[in-house]
């Protein structure tokens, strides 16, 4: 079923203090890492669609407020 990462507990858009500068850049371009990934480097688009069998589903309300978070954030 095609899902969104934003929508999901494991994504996150906060920086990490080794990789701040990167992940800031990420961040202001709608993109965040996913806490399941081994590859600590890739990155996912927030709001598009894909498929991922280890989505694990947020609450609208957390969903809203990561939104409001993204939004002010982005570049």
């Amino acid at each position: 079923m095609p899902t969104n990462c934003i929508g999901c507990r494991r994504f996150t858009v906060k920086e990490r203090v080794q990789h701040d500068r990167t992940d800031k850049q990420m961040r202001a371009q709608g993109m965040g890492r996913c806490l399941q990934d081994p590859d600590p480097a890739r990155y996912y688009p927030a709001t598009r669609e894909r498929d991922c069998e280890a989505h694990d589903p947020l609450q609208p309300a957390q969903v809203q407020q990561r939104t409001a978070y993204l939004n002010r954030h982005r570049a």
